[in-house]
């Protein structure tokens, strides 16, 4: 019994190990109406806003939360000057130290973005969800804008901002319709309380899913016979309710490669050299398919370079034709 106890009771490393956390988590400061206000912490810098509108005050009283296991100088709750002579110490479990310099800001915040919805998929959705901080300081929401900047020509895009949503940690902002104007790729972010400007936040937007377009495709050589080195040609056509511009990302020129299936196995045979790629037609150059012989080729695939990668051999996003079930023997 007693060596089941001394082995039960001994410590482990781990809890020998004494915690490297000197960050400073949360600082808070009272304003002049009593409400909490939430500082921000960058680096080393610990910044708090303060409206002009109220008196500077000498001192501030703040609440500040660190590592449950380290020590901070002044302690929280500590009255200290509101300048930037206050330094904070924050002392690790294991000794490590960190400070922090107090940075008074006198002035309406600006904005702060800390996240968005995305990536954001055209014509899937229509609404984005903005957080961050400050969107209503000193600033009526019936003002608060958020637009779009298009990162390739630098083109902006209004949002429409759903004023019930707003709050000063959030909003949401509903898209604009898609249409030959919207295009794909990296967008800015940004959201305008009056003159104040957020730094701008990044979101992607993808190509809108192939089941947005109507599309035909055929095999010129559908149910005659295939060999190695044929060169075969698939017609197709494409339209869409927006200009075109859906079509124009399923366009041949943005073909990546093509598969082409085969009726035992369903191998797949993938080619990327030797295609040339038409306004309506693609033409292809067999590679050797003497592995296929007696075998019928049953459909083709288009796997576009446009289509964003994860999804790129999903079927909303490639152009799929299927052949004869009799007919296009390889030979």
């Amino acid at each position: 019994m007693a060596g089941l106890c001394l082995s039960s009771c001994k410590k482990t490393e781990y809890e020998y190990q004494k915690r490297p956390y000197n960050d400073i988590k949360v600082f808070t400061v009272l304003n002049a109406t009593g409400d909490s206000t939430k500082c921000f912490i960058s680096g080393d810098s610990i910044t708090v806003n303060w409206s002009p509108d109220v008196a500077l005050p000498a001192t501030i009283t703040p609440k500040i939360v660190i590592d449950g296991k380290a020590t901070i100088s002044p302690a929280s709750g500590t009255a200290v000057p509101f300048n930037k002579t206050t330094v904070y110490t924050v002392t690790a479990e294991n000794g490590d130290i960190k400070t922090y310099k107090l940075n008074p800001l006198v002035g309406l915040p600006t904005p702060i973005i800390s996240s968005a919805s995305g990536p954001i998929t055209w014509l899937t959705t229509n609404q984005m969800t903005i957080f961050g901080e400050y969107f209503l300081s000193g600033t009526d929401a019936s003002q608060l804008q958020a637009y779009l900047q298009r990162v390739s020509d630098g083109v902006e895009i209004p949002l429409t901002v759903d004023r019930a949503s707003i709050t000063n940690y959030g909003m949401r902002a509903t898209l604009p319709d898609f249409s030959a104007e919207q295009d794909t790729g990296m967008h800015k972010l940004y959201v305008k309380a009056g003159n104040r400007i957020a730094k701008s936040f990044d979101v992607r937007f993808i190509t809108p899913p192939i089941t947005n377009i109507t599309q035909s495709s055929n095999l010129v050589q559908d149910g005659q016979p295939i060999h190695s080195g044929d060169k075969i040609t698939i017609n197709y056509t494409m339209s869409d309710n927006y200009g075109g511009k859906v079509a124009s990302y399923y366009h041949a020129r943005n073909i990546d490669h093509i598969r082409l299936y085969f009726s035992k196995t369903f191998e797949i045979v993938e080619i990327r050299d030797g295609i040339v790629k038409g306004d309506n037609t693609v033409e292809i150059t067999l590679p050797n398919l003497d592995k296929y012989k007696g075998e019928y080729m049953t459909q083709y695939r288009f796997i576009y370079k446009s289509a964003p990668p994860a999804e790129a051999l999903f079927s909303s996003y490639y152009l799929r034709g299927f052949l004869s079930t009799t007919g296009t023997i390889v030979q």
